[in-house]
């Protein structure tokens, strides 16, 4: 999935996609709208929350910039479950 085929592409300030895993993410720049609702418990579009899904492993492994706070919030929600 391309990062301009999702709805809220027009108005993202986000450095890096974690949808279409494009861009560099920098330390506490605006991250996903979209990940942080998945993470908040929120309703996402399916195709949407997939994509994240199946790609977070390897963003999170790999260095699209400091990943860190994308870290941050998986981390959070894994131990408050």
């Amino acid at each position: 999935m391309k990062s301009n085929e999702y709805p809220k592409y027009a108005f993202c300030y986000s450095g890096f996609c974690p949808i279409s895993i494009e861009g560099l993410h920098q330390k506490n720049e605006s991250r996903c709208q979209y990940y942080r609702d998945i993470y908040k418990g929120l309703t996402v579009p399916d195709r949407i929350y997939k994509a994240i899904k199946s790609n977070e492993p390897a963003f999170l492994a790999s260095d699209y910039g400091c990943m860190s706070d994308y870290r941050v919030i998986a981390n959070k929600t894994f131990q408050a479950a």
